[in-house]
């Protein structure tokens, strides 16, 4: 065997070489393919389309970020913004709820059984997975609803009854809102109504009780804090006013000027002594007698009113805790009323920003994606076929299998549309040889035709290995083999000829 053949059998598969056995079964691939196009090709025709409609609508979930209202007039944005994040994510799983949808599923199903059309396994679930797509565009509040159906009338319909849940949800889910906001500003409102009257009657009790206030005995805690006397933003529900810091300021001043009038000779007094003890300690002795006594009054004074000081900063804090109750009070009791006048508007729908309209393209099928796709697959697996047809022929269709499996050289390739060039290498290989040639065709696969009607082979007998009576008369033989016309038990057979005739064999042509 040639050593070259160990080379071959390393080198990578040629593409030209399957391309060439391919083209045998170029029959079978076309046949196939074409049969798979005009299959799929009918289909789409003959298919009931699919249709999609859909509408956008703008879902205003500002009211509805938290279930609690900020009433002291701070918040945290990033806070909001979290749950206002999460309220959208709320909203869309209601919106795809059974509560919102079920009777919009009721009505299709009375749609179809009006044009006698039988669902299996039709209920609210497979439903609106099937043929309805609810979700928000991409970084908006805008909620984009699909549906899809081959029944355009049924798409607009659906998609109308859609709408309008969707419209009369938002107002209801609005007087819902406002009706639990106040609820709970009723509750808060009874709770502060008592809070702030113990807080107040503490206060003027622990005035009377030791004598710090008007003529009275009650004090003043500054302005009125009413409702009405609180400005409010336009459309705000929170008061733009308030400030705590200051109203708790309100007792520094005036009020703890009241409540110290009952201790001012003592305080002026001690300042007096004070001053008196400065001027004498740099002119007499430390342990003089009149400073002595001016200490032990000092002394005496600061030992009196260490009581008033822990009177005072107790009143001061009852003083804050009343101011801070009737505050709390009267912010509720604002925001109370800005409730109720919402309550008694009737709330605005979701706005729709499209209408419903259906595609004029249709979703299925896409007539010529759909055939394209299925001419390019059809083609593909008509060539895995020929490919598992062909291995399982048993049959040689390129030259580098004849070559590993037949033991005697290889000499050259030829192909009968180039005729007079395969004539002249064919006759190459005789003329050198100087000795009569028979050409041998085994079975008579091979069509040498070409060949045979050529002025040069005149002379040449083109015969098999069984014909003994011909062989003798030739003292060489030059194999012909074509590409799949012999399979590998023939090369087997072929082979035990080549071991026969061994001194007397060239070698062989292979014909593409």
């Amino acid at each position: 065997m040639d050593p070259s053949k160990n080379n071959m059998n390393n080198d990578d598969i040629n593409l030209n070489e399957i391309i060439k056995l391919l083209r045998v079964e170029k029959k079978f691939i076309f046949f196939i393919t074409s049969l798979s196009s005009i299959i799929t090709l009918f289909y789409l025709l003959l298919v009931k389309p699919i249709w999609i409609g859909s509408f956008n609508i703008v879902i205003d979930d500002s009211k509805n970020t938290s279930g609690v209202k900020d009433f002291s007039g701070f918040g945290s944005s990033s806070l909001i913004g979290l749950r206002k994040k999460e309220g959208s994510e709320t909203q869309k799983l209601i919106l795809k709820s059974s509560s919102v949808l079920m009777p919009v599923f009721e009505s299709v199903k009375e749609y179809y059984k009006d044009k006698n059309i039988k669902k299996q396994n039709f209920n609210f679930k497979t439903w609106l997975n099937a043929e309805l797509d609810i979700n928000y565009e991409k970084d908006t509040s805008i909620l984009s609803v699909k549906y899809k159906n081959s029944d355009k009338e049924l798409i607009l319909k659906t998609l109308n009854l859609i709408s309008e849940k969707y419209q009369n949800y938002s107002k209801e889910s609005t007087l819902k809102e406002i009706t639990k906001t106040i609820n709970y500003l009723e509750n808060q409102k009874e709770f502060m109504q008592k809070k702030a009257l113990i807080s107040m009657k503490k206060f003027n009790r622990f005035s009377i009780e030791n004598g710090i206030g008007n003529i009275d005995g009650f004090i003043g805690l500054g302005q009125p804090t009413d409702s009405t006397s609180i400005n409010v933003k336009e459309g705000s529900n929170i008061p733009n006013n308030i400030n705590s810091t200051n109203n708790f300021q309100m007792l520094d001043k005036k009020d703890i000027e009241i409540a110290g009038i009952r201790f001012g000779n003592q305080f002026l007094a001690l300042e007096k002594y004070e001053t008196l003890y400065s001027e004498l300690s740099s002119k007499l002795r430390k342990n003089s007698p009149t400073l002595l006594e001016l200490q032990n009054k000092i002394d005496a004074l600061k030992n009196s009113l260490k009581r008033p000081n822990e009177i005072l900063i107790e009143y001061k804090t009852l003083g804050k805790d009343a101011t801070r109750d009737e505050m709390l009070l009267a912010n509720i009791e604002n925001n109370l009323q800005i409730q109720k006048l919402e309550l008694i508007k009737t709330p605005d729908a979701w706005e729709m920003i499209s209408q419903p309209t259906i595609n004029e393209i249709a979703l299925f099928p896409k007539k010529k994606l759909g055939l394209t796709l299925a001419t390019v697959s059809s083609f593909f697996i008509s060539l895995i076929l020929a490919i598992i047809k062909i291995s399982f022929s048993g049959r040689v269709y390129n030259r580098r299998e004849v070559d590993l499996n037949i033991e005697t050289n290889y000499l050259e390739t030829i192909n009968p549309k180039f005729e007079n060039l395969s004539v002249a290498i064919v006759n190459k290989f005789i003329n050198t040889s100087k000795e009569k040639t028979i050409l041998i065709n085994y079975k008579n696969s091979s069509d040498l035709e070409f060949i045979t009607k050529n002025k040069f082979f005149e002379k040449n007998l083109i015969s098999d290995f069984d014909a003994n009576e011909n062989l003798k008369k030739f003292d060489k033989f030059l194999i012909f083999i074509e590409s799949g016309k012999v399979t590998y038990n023939d090369l087997k057979i072929i082979n035990r000829y080549i071991n026969l005739y061994q001194e007397k064999i060239l070698g062989w042509i292979f014909i593409e």
